[in-house]
């Protein structure tokens, strides 16, 4: 992984270009702020004029007046916006990806093979009714790779009032950055460690709810109290949840969700470690306020890529301890 310092040098000549386009850009709202004002003001006059002769007429077209401005205002700045975001992340985001990957194809609009990995987990099994993807990176680090992407999966619930009205409301599943990555052993069955929300709220009498239930999964109780106190862990076999959970690992796993400051669910399955991280924060939008030639700035969103992509080494999966069969 490189320094930031390596990072901001390789990426000089991209950031000069992207920083005179967000003043372009900042330029262009203002004009389309004097347009919209100006349609405003043409409108108020005429409005005033009218609500003098008619009054219906004089309001009706104040309120055409008005919605015409805010869509001029609205259509102008999305435009402009979307041009620079699109620009921002093909041109910064998947520069600074690549300089620190050795493989990468990087879809700033997602992809969905990033959601077949999501299934693949098995880490939710309720089926969602709408999905969003954003932000799918491929990369490869070392001798691993890895799939990560911000997705967003919601249910629908329909309900009726006593008239018989329906109302539809939408819940999240899971909101967040989902990775999937090689774990150098195909696996015979399937290991869970979830955040452990029923020993944090009951304490010891928490375990009781911990055993699964109408599920094959076996409740798997760890030695190490600082993982037990964080995580639950099922799995299909005592013995490979035990191998997989060795001391290392289960140290590295809390230092990951320390370093994220999320809740973290993880899954071991057929050669693969998947992470489901929570958040709702956007992790690679731009900020049009905020000048590209601000260190602190630029260097939030270098620590935000190295964390996504340092999830390799911070589990150390690069060092093959096992191998495929």
């Amino acid at each position: 992984m490189k320094s930031i310092e390596q990072v901001i040098s390789v990426l000089q000549d991209k950031l000069s270009a992207l920083e005179s386009q967000r003043k372009e850009l900042l330029q262009r709202r203002q004009e389309a702020m004097v347009w919209a004002w100006g349609i405003a003001g043409v409108g108020g006059v005429l409005s005033l004029i009218g609500l003098l002769i008619f009054i219906i007429p004089g309001l009706i077209c104040a309120a055409v007046t008005a919605i015409v401005a805010i869509v001029v205002y609205g259509t102008k700045v999305t435009s402009i916006f979307n041009q620079y975001r699109s620009e921002f992340k093909q041109n910064f985001i998947r520069e600074l990806l690549a300089a620190n990957t050795d493989q990468l194809l990087y879809a700033s609009e997602g992809d969905q093979r990033a959601l077949s990995e999501y299934f693949r987990s098995e880490l939710f099994p309720r089926k969602p009714d709408r999905e969003k993807v954003e932000d799918t990176i491929f990369a490869k680090l070392g001798a691993s790779d890895l799939v990560a992407s911000e997705i967003h999966t919601e249910y629908k619930q329909v309900s009726r009032d006593k008239d018989g009205k329906e109302t539809v409301s939408w819940h999240t599943i899971f909101q967040g950055l989902f990775v999937s990555a090689d774990f150098h052993k195909e696996f015979q069955g399937r290991t869970f460690v979830r955040t452990d929300v029923a020993e944090k709220m009951l304490g010891a009498m928490g375990r009781f709810f911990q055993k699964p239930v109408f599920s094959k999964l076996q409740l798997v109780q760890l030695e190490d109290v600082e993982f037990e106190r964080e995580f639950v862990v099922h799995s299909d076999s005592q013995i490979e949840a035990r191998y997989i959970l060795s001391p290392s690992m289960m140290r590295r796993m809390l230092e990951l969700k320390n370093k994220f400051s999320s809740q973290i669910e993880f899954a071991f399955r057929e050669s693969r470690v998947f992470l489901a991280i929570s958040h709702t924060k956007d992790f690679f939008e731009p900020d049009i306020h905020q000048s590209l030639f601000n260190q602190n700035y630029l260097r939030g969103y270098i620590f935000q890529v190295q964390l996504v992509l340092g999830i390799v080494e911070d589990l150390d999966l690069n060092t093959r301890l096992w191998t495929k069969h």
